[in-house]
C-alpha cells in the first residue's frame, strides 16, 4: 500500500538473529562457566558477606554484644531490642493476667 519501504538497521537485525538462535550458538566452556560462577555465586556472596560484616560492626559499635549477646554466628537471633512497644506490651499483658487472677 503506497509503495513505502521499511528501513532496516543492520545492527538491530544482527542482534535479533543472534537472539533468535541463541540455543544453537551458546556453548558451555571455561569462559561461560566463569561468567556464570561470578554472576550467580561470587557477587551475591560478596554482598552477603558485606552485610554480615556491617551488622557485626554495628553491633560492636552500639554495644549489642554486651547487652543482648551474639547468639548466632551469622545473624542476630534476638530482635527484641528493635521493638519499641515491647515494654508496653509486657506491662499490658501483666495487667490483664493480674486482673484475671483477681477475678478468680
Amino acid at each position: 500500500m503506497g509503495g513505502m519501504r521499511v528501513k532496516t538497521n543492520k545492527h538491530i537485525e544482527a542482534w535479533a538473529h543472534f537472539r533468535e538462535n541463541i540455543n544453537e550458538q551458546f556453548r558451555f566452556n571455561a569462559r561461560t562457566n566463569f561468567k556464570i560462577f561470578v554472576t550467580v555465586f561470587l557477587i551475591p556472596g560478596l554482598i552477603y558477606k558485606g552485610i554480615l560484616v556491617d551488622m557485626k560492626h554495628n553491633a560492636e559499635v552500639n554495644g549489642l554484644f554486651e547487652k543482648y549477646g551474639f547468639r548466632n554466628k551469622f545473624l542476630f537471633a534476638d530482635y527484641s531490642h528493635i521493638n519499641p512497644l515491647k515494654d508496653q506490651q509486657q506491662s499490658a499483658a501483666a495487667a490483664v493476667s493480674a486482673s484475671a487472677a483477681t477475678e478468680d
